[in-house]
């Protein structure tokens, strides 16, 4: 370990107890915290560098930045940028993205946290997902994604469009396709639910139609064929198995087994090492609490209907790595943002809807749950109220009123 990184702990530590003070974390939530800490150690002395060599790229483009303040290439370079800018000594090691990963996410559960989502089911699914913890561990861009990813659906939920791009901008740079993904889903929400508002639908139909001018050939048929076909090379495939892609349709035909498969896999008996048996367990669990979200979140009463939103979010996220990852490494990778993001919103917005949750009345009312929660709260309000006056109207006599009771 290089002296910089023994600084970076003594730093981390002093914003993750900020973090926790300021956030008001219970004890067991404080413990779940110290073990995402505790896993980029594991890590890094377990010599995690075997299993992603890309991790040099992060930490090396952060340096190059702070020395030059120019970018090594666009994906790696932009990451480094990013994390150039976050107040710590230096980047000697990817021990120090792994632990600044893990202050982005505790900076991400102070905010969900404030804003009323970290209460219940949505915070231990956020704590106690492993690939969570695995890949933010492991010193490479993705707490950068993880972050953007989580800000900008938030932002996007509540209908606050300046933010949600603002959010997902770096997403451009960093994991362009998860950006597209997103628009996409957000595109298609706007244009099916019909209480979104017109000025909505025509600004994400005016970005849906710049992203696809400029970056739309990532999802034409024959950039998804080349890069499904070179993944699947990679992966060992047996070219005689290979199932080309013939046109748009095969999109769907292929993509929607595909997706389903890409969500799952490796499935038991495809398991081999130890960490493909942990994922396959995790991943029946969260195929599960997924299945489970995504049915309920077509039916959810929410004003402009969320959960349509991110049951496109996971479907379109789904199909299109399903279609090109093969990899059961790269599919936990790949897959686990959109899922975490899915699962811990979907059931806020379960708790929403059915005002299960005592502790979000509370927060409303004391101003600390903002947007979302009060939007709905107060819709469902207003609902109840309109009801219980529609009742009383149609109970009244001819000359106003109330008919007395059956009893």
């Amino acid at each position: 370990m290089h002296a910089l990184d023994i600084i970076n702990i003594v730093v981390i530590a002093i914003y993750l107890v900020i973090i926790a003070k300021r956030s008001h974390m219970a004890v067991l939530t404080k413990w779940l915290m110290l073990g995402h800490l505790m896993a980029a150690f594991a890590l890094y002395f377990g010599g995690s560098m075997s299993i992603f060599g890309d991790q040099i790229k992060y930490f090396k483009a952060a340096n190059h930045f702070r020395e030059t303040l120019d970018l090594i290439s666009m994906t790696e370079g932009f990451a480094g940028m990013m994390l150039a800018v976050f107040p710590i000594p230096a980047y000697p090691s990817h021990l120090s993205v792994a632990l600044v990963n893990t202050v982005l996410f505790a900076l991400t559960f102070w905010f969900l946290r404030r804003a009323g989502v970290m209460y219940g089911l949505p915070k231990w699914i956020y704590l106690f997902y492993p690939s969570v913890a695995l890949y933010m561990a492991l010193g490479l861009r993705e707490g950068l994604i993880f972050v953007s990813m989580f800000l900008s659906v938030y932002y996007l939920i509540n209908m606050r469009l300046v933010f949600a791009f603002a959010a997902a901008a770096p997403l451009v740079f960093i994991k362009p396709q998860n950006f597209l993904m997103l628009g996409m889903a957000g595109f298609l929400w706007t244009m099916i639910v019909p209480s979104v508002k017109l000025y909505v639908r025509v600004l994400m139909g005016a970005v849906a139609a710049v992203a696809l001018l400029y970056m739309g050939q990532w999802f034409s048929v024959d950039k998804v064929e080349y890069y499904r076909w070179a993944m699947y090379v990679e992966d060992h495939g047996d070219p005689e198995a290979y199932q080309k892609l013939d046109g748009y349709a095969d999109l769907l035909r292929v993509g929607i087994p595909d997706g389903l498969y890409f969500m799952l896999k490796p499935l038991p008996w495809e398991a081999e090492k130890p960490i493909q048996i942990v994922q396959s367990i995790e991943n029946m669990v969260i195929g599960v609490m997924a299945l489970i979200a995504f049915l309920r979140n077509w039916t959810l009463k929410l004003p402009n209907r969320p959960g349509v939103l991110l049951n496109f979010m996971l479907g379109v996220s789904m199909v299109i790595y399903g279609l090109v990852v093969y990899n059961y490494g790269t599919a936990a990778r790949y897959r686990f943002h959109f899922i975490a993001v899915f699962l811990v919103y979907s059931y806020h917005l379960h708790y929403l809807a059915t005002w299960g949750r005592p502790s979000l009345h509370f927060l409303a009312h004391s101003g600390q749950l903002p947007l979302l929660g009060q939007h709905v709260l107060a819709s469902a309000a207003f609902s109840n109220a309109q009801s219980q006056a529609n009742t009383s109207s149609a109970s009244a006599g001819p000359t106003g009123q109330t008919a007395p009771s059956a009893s």
